[in-house]
């Protein structure tokens, strides 16, 4: 997994960053600031050297990250979610979704240092044996004194860790804005709490997903006072929970939904439904304004959105739904307005 030095001081420019500082605007209306790292082509080429050789080890070891949902192929939103409908096709019925506060600057260095070199202990060669780069592994390793050749040692590690992957501020925890960050994450979680979760909830017969930050329990079975203790006592030994953002209830006391990561989630007519809700809803409402109220603006764009926000509405079970609260505002919008002519909607406003 270590870039050998033959290959690293080949890389031209050399591995770098530019920092951004990114403003989010919270429902409160209070400014988070998060700062990012954007890494240059040199720097991406090392995360994709060190993610293919982490993933051919815990390939050959069969270690996945069954748990995780995002930044893993071949998953996604949709089947977070889909992991939480029962035999009936309806969702669980008691919820319990909990916060990692800043994740990845939480991410124990050492911890994840151990991880790394026990899934390279047993042969730390990056390259197969063979290959024209095997000739050159005795430069590798001649600068380094043994045990090398059968474990990476700690010291060193951390000083590719610290400058390749960590945050190149601190030295601590996970660079945000790294290509390799999910991915080492991901692996971070899989055996820091995902793995004692995963036996804790079989037992108890709950539903665990995490979606990277978000971590989400269900079941059919009330998730007590107890059962949420234990959880939460396995989460708080490697990060900090955001108490904001933990939350316990029975999804069918809310008919028109719950809105979780963005989406909204509800039972409706015996099946399970859920909306993505994203700024294209926003978009969309204002393009229909900017359209039939002033009229400016593309009726084609319009017809556009709206079929591209139909496709992000999933839904998991039997029939065929009415549309979620969610999006009923805009498709009210569009219907009210799609038969007029452009402009005609500022003649009916001014009639009222």
């Amino acid at each position: 997994m270590i870039l050998p030095t033959f290959v690293y001081s080949k890389l031209d420019p050399r591995p770098f960053y530019t920092k951004r500082v990114k403003k989010i605007q919270k429902p409160d209306g209070t400014i988070k600031i998060r700062e990012q790292f954007k890494p240059n082509e040199s720097l991406k080429f090392v995360h994709r050297f060190a993610k293919s050789q982490i993933q051919e080890r815990l390939d050959a070891l069969e270690i996945s990250f069954s748990s995780a949902t995002a930044f893993v192929r071949g998953s996604g939103m949709n089947k977070h979610f889909l992991r939480h409908v029962n035999n009936s096709g309806l969702f669980n019925q008691y919820w319990f979704v909990t916060d990692l506060e800043k994740a990845y600057k939480s991410v124990d260095t050492e911890t994840l240092i151990d991880l790394l070199r026990q899934l390279f202990m047993i042969d730390p060669n990056p390259y197969r044996h063979g290959s024209s780069e095997w000739l050159n592994l005795e430069h590798f390793f001649w600068e380094f004194p043994p045990p090398l050749k059968s474990k990476f040692s700690s010291y060193e590690m951390r000083a590719y860790l610290s400058d390749l992957f960590l945050n190149p501020e601190t030295y601590e925890g996970l660079a945000e804005g790294y290509s390799a960050s999910p991915f080492l994450f991901n692996l971070y979680c899989e055996f820091v709490i995902d793995r004692p979760l995963r036996e804790l909830c079989k037992k108890w017969q709950i539903t665990y997903s995490r979606y990277a930050d978000d971590l989400f329990f269900s079941s059919d079975i009330p998730i007590g006072k107890v059962k949420r203790k234990k959880i939460k006592k396995i989460i708080a030994k490697w990060f900090s929970i955001n108490q904001q953002k933990t939350q316990f209830f029975d999804i069918n006391d809310y008919p028109q939904g719950v809105v979780l990561n963005k989406c909204l989630a509800r039972n409706n007519k015996g099946q399970a439904e859920i909306l993505i809700l994203n700024k294209g809803r926003k978009e969309f409402e204002r393009l229909v304004h900017a359209i039939y109220m002033h009229g400016m603006g593309s009726r084609e764009k319009v017809a556009g959105k709206h079929g591209a926000l139909q496709q992000k509405t999933q839904f998991f079970g039997r029939g065929e739904p009415s549309p979620p609260k969610g999006l009923k505002k805009s498709l009210t919008l569009y219907r009210l307005y799609g038969n007029l002519k452009k402009g005609d909607a500022i003649v009916a406003k001014n009639k009222q």
